[in-house]
């Protein structure tokens, strides 16, 4: 950054800094201070001791190092996360012209945590002080805006905000934004903004406030160097409720202008793609929002929260029926009920979200997850994969740092085989998304299906890591174990009290390799009772794996007849591959329209 646009020209300029226990939702702290940069004593040092410090500094006997660069400042300096608001305390600092803003606070911290140099050492340099944390340009999370209504129920309106916000941001090519998920997860959290920067790998962090009522909202958003610890840019808006649709736009745009970075459009502008301007219709959508969060294809499925989003989402389209995000939300969950066999016809139901996902490209050609949960539909949900790539690519193209694009993207090119594409993919979805389940659960299905069970256990004990209570990640740990034909290690893993298909499948063959076979035989038996024919591509696989070649095709022809989405991993399902040379097999390959 130019030295000089960090210089306080000839008027006072006004630090706040706590220095008493004040909570950050203190309803005394007054709102002004929310617009402006604070900070607490570092290091637990008192009152007395910084006072006395910045006075040395102002009076000149301390020196300013000419050329300093402020460096990152630890937990004590850095703003308190969460809480873009500040305390009721504070000291008022004025200085001269010339004094650099960054070079106090940074000489501050740079005093506060190490020794004066001794005659003869040199200060610490740029490159050393820098050198620790180097974030890509042009980086930026979003954090979750703090509810400062005090009603929980406004917590889906200040979330989706946030939420809207970096989707709009996440459509500039010249941004990289970290995922929702990841930047979503230190909700709550007394994590410092220093400290999050650097486990999202960003260099600038978006944090805010919502205070909303019957009629009325206002919205506190302000972005912070991560570097350095200081605000870029901060902005306080006052709006009757039925304008806080364009809020997001507003705040995009001129946040967007503080990175310099070039947003969609020939305006410069940020673009609401796929909103809506109906504020019913977007309540409703974030209330589908907030029911539909954990659940992804290729994570797990909860029946009541899909049917609630569903809910949600096909009030929105009620209320504006051109509102092409909540035609994507109900693609979504139509999706999930279809892969989770519920309701007795996947096909039916599939097609159903595919007329979702046509309707939002219809109303928004350019909408990137639109084109992803299209793509996602056709090869996962009708079994066209040769469609669902082309669909796939378009995503992409359009959204290449939407880390849900390239998951799904990662996905769908694992099962069409094309194993180099799909990891690199799924990479990207970690780097931009490293705190999401669904990005490691993304890794170690592209390192299945390229056969690397090894790399694929330690993906998916990252997603484990996560979330540790979803067992559908273990049963996909014991999956790669059983591959690996470590049937111990696949019991082990799979030995959980919850019902799932992954967990029958794991268990039934690990039990057979361990020569249990009336084990596995009890396995099957409770799998089919429960899941009838939804299940019939997985018995394929058991049956495929025990040897009994004439059943498992029975098994396959069935899920070809019913439209088991299985289907979509058999061209690189190791566990089908004693089927493989087998006239029926390739039948059923080629009406899978996979690509060449």
């Amino acid at each position: 950054m130019d030295r000089s646009h960090l210089m306080v020209a000839d008027r006072p300029f006004l630090l706040p800094v706590v220095i008493d226990d004040t909570s950050d939702q203190d309803e005394k702290v007054p709102d002004r201070f929310r617009d402006v940069q604070w900070t607490r004593l570092p290091g637990g040092q008192s009152a007395g001791a910084f006072v006395e410090r910045v006075r040395r500094l102002l009076t000149g006997s301390l020196a300013l190092e000419q050329n300093f660069a402020p460096a990152p400042p630890p937990a004590g300096l850095a703003r308190a996360a969460r809480a873009p608001a500040s305390s009721s305390m504070g000291l008022a600092l004025g200085t001269g012209a010339g004094v650099l803003a960054a070079g106090i606070a940074g000489f501050l911290y740079l005093n506060s945590r190490a020794p004066a140099p001794t005659a003869g050492t040199a200060a610490p340099s740029v490159a050393t002080v820098s050198a620790a944390f180097s974030p890509p340009a042009h980086s930026v999370a979003v954090l979750p805006f703090v509810n400062m209504s005090g009603n929980p129920k406004d917590e889906y309106f200040t979330d989706g905000l946030a939420e809207e916000l970096l989707n709009s941001l996440a459509t500039s090519p010249g941004l990289q934004v970290a995922a929702r998920t990841s930047s979503f997860s230190f909700k709550g959290s007394k994590a410092d903004i220093v400290e999050i920067a650097h486990k999202l790998n960003v260099g600038t962090v978006l944090e805010g406030s919502v205070r909303k009522d019957a009629g009325h909202v206002r919205i506190t958003a302000q972005l912070i160097n991560a570097v350095t610890g200081f605000h870029l840019w901060s902005h306080t808006y006052d709006r009757d409720l039925k304008d806080v649709l364009k809020l997001q736009t507003d705040i995009a745009t001129e946040v967007s202008h503080a990175l310099e970075a070039k947003l969609l459009g020939e305006s410069g502008g940020a673009r609401n793609l796929g909103g809506t301007e109906n504020a019913n219709a977007f309540d409703a959508y974030l209330r589908g929002e907030k029911m539909l969060e954990g659940n992804f294809s290729e994570a797990g499925y909860s029946d009541p929260d899909s049917q609630g989003a569903l809910a949600a989402y096909n009030e929105a389209i009620r209320l504006d029926p051109h509102f092409a995000n909540a035609y994507v939300g109900n693609a979504r969950v139509l999706d999930l009920i279809a892969g989770a066999g519920v309701g007795g016809n996947i096909r039916r139901t599939a097609e159903e979200a595919r007329a979702a996902a046509d309707k939002a490209i219809e109303i928004a050609p350019t909408l990137g997850i639109a084109h992803a949960e299209l793509a996602w539909i056709l090869g996962h949900g009708l079994l066209d994969f040769r469609a669902a790539t082309a669909a796939m690519e378009r995503a992409v193209a359009l959204s290449p740092g939407d880390a849900r694009v390239l998951s799904m993207s990662a996905i769908l090119l694992a099962y069409v085989g094309k194993a180099e594409e799909s990891i690199a993919q799924a990479k990207r979805s970690v780097v931009l998304d490293p705190l999401n389940r669904s990005s490691h659960i993304a890794l170690g299905t592209a390192y299945f299906s390229a056969h690397l069970y090894h790399e694929a256990v330690d993906a998916y004990n990252r997603a484990l890591t996560i979330n540790p209570d979803d067992f559908h990640i273990a049963g996909r740990i014991g999956y790669a174990y059983d591959a690996l034909g470590d049937y111990a290690n696949a019991i082990r893993t799979c030995s959980t009290k919850q019902i799932n298909y992954i967990i029958d499948v794991c268990l039934a063959l690990a039990y057979d390799g361990t020569h249990r076979r009336a084990d596995s035989d009890a396995q099957i038996a409770k799998f089919m009772a429960r899941d009838g024919d939804s299940g019939s591509y997985q018995y394929a696989e058991i049956y495929a794996q025990r040897g009994d070649i004439p059943r498992a095709l029975t098994w396959l022809d069935t899920a070809e007849r019913v439209g088991d989405t299985g289907l979509h991993f058999m061209r690189v399902d190791p566990f089908v591959d004693p089927l493989r040379t087998e006239p029926r097999f390739r039948a059923i390959e080629r009406k899978l329209n996979f690509p060449n």
